[in-house]
């Protein structure tokens, strides 16, 4: 029998206001291959220079001693795309509530994951969030459901992940829904109360079963 067991966090309920017109997106991953960032910075490039929208980019999150290259080979992207002026790499994020309180959407551009706690902060704060399809962001978005909290798209495919941003800059109603679906989806199901119930559920049925026996 497998047992499913979530990690809980503290939802955040405040949210501020962009009111600039220019959509802001990020990403918060420490720096190194299976994460995908120059996925990220391949969106981005593909919603400016093809599609001419206003939008910036955060990426955010430690760079590794042990990924310097890879790191190396991000900022060279971004530079050779002329996006130092749209993508912003402001590195370890000590406050992650007021990180995600200042963006417009949440982009996690995995190629491999498990329960990504990002993508539970994301919704907590009430962003729609677009994530790759890979690990556990699918049962986590619900996104083939009436009340997703986000949008899947395939990995390693920049072209997916720009027209999914390019899907919430342009129906703001949809971003309001999926950010209060996951809002509402932290809280019920993620909160440190439920759980906190469910831990103890198991544990104390199972202890009960081992002390039968």
């Amino acid at each position: 029998m497998l047992l499913f067991l979530y990690n809980y966090l503290h939802p955040d309920t405040s949210r501020d206001d962009n009111n600039s017109g220019i959509i802001i997106t990020g990403t918060i991953a420490n720096w190194n291959p299976l994460k995908g960032l120059e996925y990220f910075v391949k969106a981005i490039s593909i919603i400016i220079n093809e599609h001419n929208l206003k939008v910036k980019g955060i990426i955010g999150g430690r760079r590794l001693d042990g990924y310097k290259s890879y790191a190396d080979s991000i900022d060279v992207l971004i530079n050779n795309n002329k996006l130092e002026n749209v993508i912003s790499c402001p590195g370890y994020i000590s406050d992650i509530p007021r990180f995600l309180n200042n963006i417009d959407c949440f982009v996690l551009t995995s190629i491999s994951e498990a329960c990504p706690i990002v993508i539970l902060e994301a919704m907590a704060a009430g962003i729609p969030v677009i994530a790759t399809d890979v690990g556990g962001n699918r049962e986590l978005l619900l996104p083939e459901t009436n009340n997703p909290a986000g949008i899947i798209v395939p990995s390693k495919q920049p072209e997916a992940i720009a027209n999914a941003v390019i899907k919430v800059i342009n129906n703001r109603k949809l971003a309001y829904r999926m950010g209060k679906n996951g809002r509402e989806l932290a809280s019920e199901i993620y909160s440190i109360e439920t759980c906190g119930v469910k831990h103890l559920s198991i544990y104390t049925k199972y202890s009960r079963v081992n002390n039968a026996n």
